[in-house]
């Protein structure tokens, strides 16, 4: 037996997918050690309403590897990622959506004619577009030499934020005006892990994440940040009222997203008591988002993980040995 031979016979089934690395080594002695499937495993998710008394209810698709769910502004549509080849599909909320192409973390505008999406450039460059939904040519608006991740559009339309993640600081927050000049300006760009840029509905405020504890602090202005929670978080909102901010709390073990009031109209923003809005198996968070909420905040649009497998599905790849592989092509056990 060769040695692709001894490869193919042991690799099975296992579920997974492919890293893009190989999973085999051996040894100068020519033992072979090799994990079988896939490196990764296969992401399975639904998509769902979640109303205000917790219920979830899963919107009629295929189950898939749903990611980074974003309603239109009007609440008609809405886009979501899909698939390991991170393409974004589109459609009415009570309908079978379409795919729109094979780009990243769609982000709508406030007028609902475009999306902003992150692509690959040339070479190991990346790059956020603007895609009209009516068709054209996708306009670049950023290009940057590191992963960029749209997170939010200002009410007015006039400014974008995003996470650039940097080899040496990190994930880091960046805004650029869209208008003519398109000058990334750094907002924080700290030794600390900043995510979920969201602006508020009356654009005077930024919601962040850093390093898992929510922030917020005035926006354009260079303003004094305060910490508005007390435990890790992720995944932060405001409420499209302002009045509030919505956030997954996973402190009590169980994934649940959270309501925060938000008082917004003096100088520095005043919360109060939180309550639970639901609780359940929500994920698919990434640094930019993980739920969205209609335009009059009754319901949320979640990614929903699967629920605990059988005894008897199939398990992860497992590592195994092939001792003393002829490494001239045969092989021996």
């Amino acid at each position: 037996m060769r040695l692709g031979e001894v490869m193919h016979a042991v690799s099975g089934n296992a579920p997974g997918s492919s890293s893009g690395v190989a999973q085999f080594d051996i040894s100068s002695d020519g033992t072979l050690a090799l994990l079988g499937g896939g490196a990764l495993p296969k992401m399975i998710t639904e998509l769902a309403w979640v109303r205000a008394n917790g219920a979830t209810e899963p919107l009629p698709l295929e189950t898939g590897s749903y990611l980074f769910p974003r309603l239109s502004p009007d609440g008609s549509r809405f886009v979501v990622m899909s698939g390991l080849d991170q393409s974004v599909v589109i459609g009415a909320t009570d309908l079978l959506p379409t795919s729109v192409g094979r780009v990243h973390f769609p982000v709508w505008t406030p007028d609902g004619s475009s999306l902003l999406v992150a692509v690959r450039g040339n070479s190991l460059h990346q790059e956020i577009h603007r895609v009209r939904l009516a068709g054209g040519t996708p306009e670049p608006i950023v290009t940057g030499a590191h992963l960029l991740w749209p997170s939010h559009v200002s009410r007015a339309g006039r400014w974008l934020v995003y996470v650039e993640t940097h080899p040496v600081t990190g994930n880091d927050i960046w805004m650029v005006e869209l208008g003519a000049q398109r000058t990334p300006v750094p907002v924080l760009a700290t030794p600390a892990n900043e995510t979920h840029p969201m602006f508020s509905p009356d654009g005077r405020w930024l919601l962040y994440v850093s390093d898992d504890y929510l922030y917020v602090r005035p926006f354009p202005g260079l303003g004094r940040e305060a910490r508005i929670w007390r435990t890790k978080a992720t995944s932060p909102i405001w409420a499209p009222d302002g009045r509030s901010v919505l956030f997954m709390d996973h402190s009590g073990g169980a994934a649940r997203i959270m309501r925060l009031p938000a008082n917004t109209s003096g100088d520095r923003v005043a919360v109060g008591n939180s309550t639970v809005m639901a609780s359940g198996r929500f994920g698919g968070t990434t640094p930019v988002g993980g739920f969205d909420v209609t335009p009059d905040g009754t319901r949320l649009l979640a990614i929903l993980s699967p629920p605990p497998s059988p005894s008897d599905a199939p398990q992860p790849a497992a590592l195994q040995l092939i001792v003393h592989a002829d490494l001239s092509g045969g092989a021996r056990q």
